[in-house]
């Protein structure tokens, strides 16, 4: 693995009936047209807790102020010999009625059950839900 990989924050965003939220990647260089956590790069100086802010306003019409937003994990992450991603996870309930996607992807929800099943995750969300499973986290 590399000695310092990109850092990255991202939320795992539930609706009040239990699903998650997550968005239709598109317009992206990486893993286009998959399903992906809202989120994206840590820049410098930022903490994982301001950059998901500065995200979810750049990519969302949510307030990040709304979600109460709690931390969730943090894990490493190898997704090609020459990337690797350390993740920092937060998690948020959202209603489905104020959510709208203003980065080009598409929301898409879906029960954990469903997202198990699927094959176009992204890496780090694929790891996500992974990592969930095994702890059996509740959603609320």
């Amino acid at each position: 693995m590399a000695l310092n990989p990109e850092q990255v924050a991202f939320v795992v965003l539930t609706l009040p009936n239990e699903e998650l939220v997550l968005q239709r990647r598109h317009g992206h260089t990486h893993f286009e047209n998959c399903l992906g956590f809202y989120g994206g790069g840590i820049e410098v100086g930022e903490s994982p807790l301001e950059a998901l802010q500065r995200e979810l306003t750049e990519e969302t019409d949510l307030q990040p102020s709304e979600l109460q937003l709690k931390s969730l994990d943090r894990f490493v992450l190898e997704v090609s010999p020459r990337r690797v991603l350390e993740f920092h996870a937060f998690i948020g309930r959202v209603s489905v009625h104020n959510f709208i996607d203003t980065d080009g992807g598409s929301p898409e929800n879906y029960s954990l059950n469903e997202l198990n099943k699927r094959t176009d995750l992204t890496p780090g969300s694929r790891a996500m839900l992974d990592r969930l499973n095994e702890r059996n986290t509740q959603w609320h």
